[in-house]
């Protein structure tokens, strides 16, 4: 294994760790009762929590089956920042005493049938060729981006903002890369549920590696 391999290894592990870590202090100094946290939330709160946990799975499922499909490495690094998703998603499950909606972590399993129409469909536009397959990624960030912007707006907790807020940080970064890498093979991503200047601005501008590690 080469020494560029160990390095970004162990940068995805020391930022999952931080990540999860930082949940876990904001939570505690916002909530010191997590027994009773469930109490204090809206339903709009609930029903986004457990929205965003699904999104996040499907997407890395998502990730991992156009990996198996077509084996572009940006597929299997970005199912790997799906996964640090999911594990933030459940931190704060544990903080507001929440059941895990989709128990034992079967891919392709989701509880809202939204999110399970929509992973049928990207699958089946993923399936048709490895371009297809950067395209469907990247609509799936397009909508994740939309999403989380409707999740922070749910909620003015702290901790659960600052979450959604890194999600949607990450969902512009991998839509760049997804993005990117089309233009690399000759075509140019056309925007499905952003404006194409917002995506055309997103492709353009630098990676943002988020306040954790500037």
């Amino acid at each position: 294994m080469s020494s560029l391999s160990i390095g970004i290894k162990g940068s995805a592990f020391l930022r999952s760790l931080v990540l999860n870590f930082f949940i876990v202090i904001l939570c505690i100094i916002q909530f010191p009762l997590p027994a009773t946290a469930q109490m204090t939330m809206t339903p709009d709160e609930i029903k986004w929590l457990i929205y965003v946990r699904e999104a996040e799975k499907m997407a890395r499922d998502l990730y991992l089956e156009m990996h198996n499909a077509w084996g572009l490495s940006i597929f299997k690094s970005t199912s790997g920042e799906e996964q640090e998703h999911v594990n933030a998603m459940l931190e704060l499950y544990r903080t507001y005493s929440f059941p895990d909606p989709v128990p034992g972590d079967i891919p392709g399993n989701y509880s809202d049938q939204y999110i399970t129409y929509l992973h049928t469909s990207l699958f089946n536009q993923g399936m048709r060729s490895s371009k297809d397959g950067l395209k469907a990624c990247a609509l799936q960030e397009e909508i994740n981006i939309l999403d989380l912007d409707l999740a922070q707006k749910s909620t003015q907790k702290l901790a659960i903002r600052k979450v959604y807020s890194e999600l949607q940080r990450d969902s512009i970064n991998h839509l760049r890369s997804f993005a990117q890498i089309l233009e690399g093979l000759g075509e140019r991503y056309k925007a499905v549920k952003l404006p194409q200047q917002t995506v055309d601005a997103i492709i353009l501008d630098k990676m943002d590696r988020g306040f954790m590690l500037r």
